[in-house]
């Protein structure tokens, strides 16, 4: 039967509980979940983030206080002897390692390092620096940070050295005297004799051909005395000089012998010599040139020259006047002719051939 069947089916446990539980126990047990102890680990696993949020919070704003370097509360430039010494005060909670100086030349935008001086120094000394008005400053530092910069007093900077009065440079007094003479070789080599008190920069050289106008040939720097002028050609040659600086030319000195100095004849042409021969010296691979001058003979040297087994003549060397006489020495096996012109500066006359008009075999 029915009825039967539901007397006879079992109770529940915790309906048997609430059966079995006297009035003095007072209110009966909720019964419990199985989420319970997800939701109870989980609210502390919440707890712990939460405190190790806050904990790297406060690490993180303790080491932005150790890092963070306060400015200097001051510093000053003072000028000792031929040098400056730059001292500064730190802040009341300073942390620097170092201290980073600068200065700064007036008329420049740039702060040149002086260098770094390590913690507890509280000054540093720059040497002699050159003459000007300079500001400084000072930079607390340590291994993360720097702080701002602290220019130091005076307002005005520190001026080094006395500055000078620029006195303009008066136009430099023209040469006592100068004189050309002619060389050997066919150049014309000028010495003068400068002003007392000269101040001249540089000498300008001028020159004039056969009475015609004056051209320069040259400048040559003080306090330098001479001048060489090379390849000129036959003719009559006066020179002038002049002294320079940045204010002026001084006017010119005509330089000695009255006439000028003439280069060969120039109302005829150099004169070849008469005669030209070549000889080898026993017992060595050497050859002896000598030639014979013409009467007339105008030259200032005489040039020599020679070919080898047929080919271009090159030249062996030049002797000044009035030596007629070369000892060719760099030779090597072979057939050499030879032959001689005189010179006077850049004009040569024509060519004397050597005996033996054959050659010499070396």
């Amino acid at each position: 039967m029915p009825a039967s069947k539901a007397m006879n089916s079992p109770t529940p446990p915790d309906k048997e509980a609430r059966l079995n539980m006297s009035p003095q126990q007072g209110v009966l047990p909720r019964p419990q979940s199985h989420s319970a102890p997800f939701i109870r680990g989980a609210t502390m696993a919440m707890v712990m983030v939460a405190m190790l949020v806050g904990l790297l919070s406060l690490t993180t704003q303790t080491a932005d206080a150790q890092s963070s370097v306060s400015q200097p509360q001051a510093c000053w430039a003072t000028k000792i002897n031929n040098d400056v010494r730059v001292t500064w005060t730190p802040a009341a909670n300073d942390n620097a390692t170092t201290y980073r100086i600068r200065r700064q030349r007036e008329g420049s935008s740039q702060w040149f390092l002086i260098g770094d001086s390590p913690a507890p120094a509280r000054a540093r000394i720059d040497l002699a620096p050159r003459d000007g008005t300079y500001r400084y400053m000072v930079i607390a530092r340590n291994a993360t940070s720097g702080s701002t910069a602290r220019i130091c007093g005076p307002n005005g900077g520190v001026t080094f050295g006395t500055p000078q009065a620029v006195t303009p440079t008066a136009t430099p007094t023209r040469p006592l005297a100068c004189w050309a003479a002619r060389r050997a070789n066919g150049d014309i080599f000028i010495t003068w004799t400068p002003a007392p008190g000269d101040n001249a920069s540089d000498y300008l050289v001028r020159r004039s051909r056969n009475g015609a106008t004056f051209w320069r040939v040259g400048v040559v720097n003080a306090p330098n005395r001479t001048f060489n002028n090379t390849g000129i050609r036959q003719g009559t040659y006066s020179y002038s000089l002049e002294a320079r600086n940045a204010s002026g030319t001084s006017p010119r000195t005509l330089c000695g012998p009255n006439g000028g100095v003439t280069l060969g004849d120039p109302s005829r042409p150099l004169i070849r010599p008469t005669s030209c021969t070549a000889t080898r010296i026993a017992g060595s691979n050497e050859v002896r040139i000598t030639w014979t001058r013409a009467a007339n003979d105008n030259a200032l040297a005489y040039v020599v020259r020679r070919a080898r087994n047929g080919g271009a003549f090159f030249r062996v060397g030049v002797r000044s006047t009035p030596t007629s006489q070369l000892t060719d020495t760099s030779i090597n096996p072979g057939l050499y002719t030879y032959t001689v012109e005189t010179q006077a500066g850049a004009v040569r006359s024509g060519v004397t051939r050597c005996e033996p008009g054959t050659g010499i075999r070396i």
